[in-house]
């Protein structure tokens, strides 16, 4: 990452969360048991390119002093959709007897989290530093 400029990360990551989705819409195509390790391999390695990539874009677009209230305001959205996507995909399954529309869902959600994070341009530093205390 310290080799990427600052307003490239955001395509890294783009490109991370689209591997997400193209590997599960690549599954639903063709659903053999072979495609199930695609889907493994190609999914985690989205995975694992975005989990560091989004710890060093909020670090590099909030600095280091916002960092840990960004990152704990994140998780406040992403620990409950984690818990309860699998919970929606054993409903879905229960509903209709298949996964499909739950996988089909989670990989437009890919989709969709790939385009607005190519959208994402780094915020302009602030013209003057100002101690937050003072607005406490």
């Amino acid at each position: 990452m310290d080799r990427i400029h600052t307003r490239y990360l955001r395509f890294l990551l783009a490109g991370a969360f689209l591997l997400q989705a193209i590997s599960i819409a690549v599954f639903l195509v063709n659903q053999t048991t072979s495609m199930i390790y695609v889907l493994f391999i190609l999914f985690w390695i989205g995975v694992g390119i975005s989990l560091p990539i989004e710890a060093g874009i909020r670090a590099r677009y909030f600095g280091r002093k916002a960092y840990g209230s960004i990152e704990g305001s994140s998780y406040l959205i992403t620990t409950p959709i984690g818990v309860l996507a699998p919970i929606y995909a054993g409903w879905v399954y229960d509903s209709t007897g298949s996964y499909i529309p739950a996988f089909v869902l989670f990989a437009i959600l890919f989709g969709i989290s790939a385009v607005l994070m190519s959208l994402a341009y780094p915020p302009k530093p602030p013209a003057q530093v100002t101690d937050i205390r003072k607005f406490l």
